[in-house]
């Protein structure tokens, strides 16, 4: 199995066991690794501005001398949930907006860190 085959397996069954709405692992630079994500959004583009999103992120927690861990945006029809996976790569889940981020961070715990293996 490739990397990417496991990596969407492995998104697939967060997606059902939290009940999210869909997801991807990104790298640092823009290249959709592997995604599980609604029929009418693109991937190529999601990963392209998802990236952009988790830059700015970083940059804004630089300015405060912070060290950047997650960020979630909530919007009224869900939320979304960044988070690096390694010093290459990220991940973003794609979150019901009824889902509470506290349950979700215990939930994906092992799933951040199985990702980071397999990119190993």
């Amino acid at each position: 199995m490739s990397v990417r085959s496991a990596i969407e397996e492995m998104l697939r069954e967060v997606i059902e066991h939290v009940g999210l709405l869909g997801g991807a692992v990104i790298t640092s630079d823009g290249f959709l690794i592997a995604h599980v994500l609604p029929e009418n959004v693109d991937g190529r583009e999601f990963a392209a501005y998802i990236t952009r999103l988790y830059r700015s992120c970083i940059r804004i927690a630089a300015l405060f001398e912070l060290n950047f861990f997650d960020c979630a945006i909530e919007c009224e029809e869900g939320k979304l949930y960044v988070a690096p996976v390694s010093d290459r790569a990220f991940f973003c889940l794609i979150v019901d907006p009824y889902l509470d981020i506290g349950l979700l961070l215990l939930e994906i715990e092992g799933f951040a860190r199985r990702i980071a293996q397999l990119l190993e």
